[in-house]
């Protein structure tokens, strides 16, 4: 088994690999071999490997059969991330030629989970029972299988109980499976189990942790290669995962019941992040066309930041007086509220969904600064729903004028 750098003279990269590739062959010694070949100067050799860039880092074995076989290294260029790698490498090499099928390190990240509620909890001692986390194993990837059988994006991460980074990761994975619970499903293979050997390697997996994302339609995950932090994993996956998220409803805020239940949903793990509510003109001064193409313009904008968990709301100006003075707001705008910084940022410019999109970028990015609410929140108002007809006039209103 070899282990096989091809470098350029020239290349910046390279110069800079040079003390993590010796530090790396130094701890294999004895294990797996490496060597290094210069590209420039072995154009055949390196034309017969594609090799497209440098560097480029092969680890090559041969199988059973005797037919030499190789596979790339993508990892971080690490002395550590190198050498997990090869290690992996090099037991499943092993493993291979016994006909076990082994796998081993490499590269990648961590997951989260959350259960739907419709399968018996699954656990072990790496993910027990009632973590956020899902054990899964290899049905789940057969047809009709958890996996394949969401309807939205499911996340999973690829283990061995032994492997350091998968110990120190849980944590973040956990974090992550709550934060994205109910958009993204999440789940966890131990690919040390015998069991779900042959399954970590038909999904290509060399190394641990591996976190990829299945989504609707694909059959091969996408591979995260990004920070292993549950706020990097969770901004990923979403992003990711959008296309497939339901569009979040808009509700009329006709009562305090309605904002409690969706906006401050106390004690709740389903509590949004932010609440956004339009304050349209009374429609009096209004007309029923324009105010349909503001609330259209305001599910426009929830689309576009599907991925984020935001309530949104639309509301009548003046039909809720203490509760919109509460927000900053004396007629017609929008708030972006936190409820759990009982904070708020106002927008009082034009409604259309690309002015509004611009504001709730900012709001997402904490580019805006909230102002916290002078005291408690008053309620919101109780009062009948829009009947999606223009105003009309009471008897006698214009009696006056003649």
């Amino acid at each position: 088994m070899y282990l096989v750098e091809f470098f350029a003279p020239w290349c910046g990269h390279c110069k800079a690999l040079v003390p993590e590739y010796e530090k790396a062959a130094a701890a294999l010694k004895g294990v797996v071999r490496t060597a290094a070949v210069d590209a420039d100067a072995a154009k055949s050799v390196a034309g017969e490997q594609s090799i497209k860039g440098f560097p480029t880092i092969k680890f090559f074995f041969s199988d059973a059969t005797g037919k030499t076989r190789s596979s790339t290294y993508e990892g971080a260029r690490t002395a550590e991330g190198i050498v997990e790698w090869a290690m992996a490498k090099a037991s499943k090499a092993a493993m291979t030629r016994l006909g076990g099928g082994g796998v081993g390190g490499g590269t990648g990240g961590g997951g989260g989970g959350s259960d739907d509620g419709t399968r018996k909890p699954r656990g072990n001692g790496f993910y027990p029972v009632g973590s956020p986390v899902v054990t899964l194993n290899a049905d789940d990837f057969a047809s009709g299988g958890a996996v394949s059988a969401t309807p939205g994006p499911y996340l999973v991460e690829f283990y061995a109980p032994w492997c350091p980074h998968c110990q120190s990761i849980k944590g973040d994975m956990e974090q992550a499976a709550r934060s994205m619970k109910g958009r993204v499903s999440v789940g966890a293979v131990d690919c040390d189990a015998a069991e779900n050997k042959p399954t970590c390697g038909d999904q290509g997996v060399e190394g641990f942790p591996t976190i990829k994302l299945y989504v609707p339609g694909k059959r091969s995950g996408k591979i995260f290669k990004g920070e292993r932090s549950a706020a990097a994993i969770t901004e990923w996956a979403l992003s990711e995962g959008a296309a497939f998220f339901a569009p979040p409803k808009v509700h009329e805020l006709t009562s305090h019941k309605l904002w409690s239940d969706a906006c401050l949903a106390e004690g709740s793990a389903s509590r949004p992040v932010l609440c956004v509510v339009s304050f349209v003109p009374a429609i009096h001064n209004a007309s029923a066309a324009s105010r349909s193409k503001q609330i259209a313009d305001l599910r426009e904008v929830a689309k576009r930041f599907v991925a984020y968990d935001i309530a949104y709301f639309w509301a009548v100006s003046g039909e809720h007086p203490d509760a919109q003075a509460a927000l900053g707001l004396e007629g017609p705008g929008l708030v972006g509220f936190s409820p759990s910084k009982q904070a708020h940022a106002q927008h009082l410019g034009a409604t259309d969904v690309d002015s509004v999109s611009d504001f709730m970028s900012l709001l997402t990015r904490g580019k805006v600064g909230l102002r916290p609410l002078a005291g408690s929140m008053p309620a919101f108002s109780t009062v009948p729903a829009w009947d999606g007809k223009d105003w009309t006039p009471p008897p006698g209103y214009y009696d006056d004028e003649l």
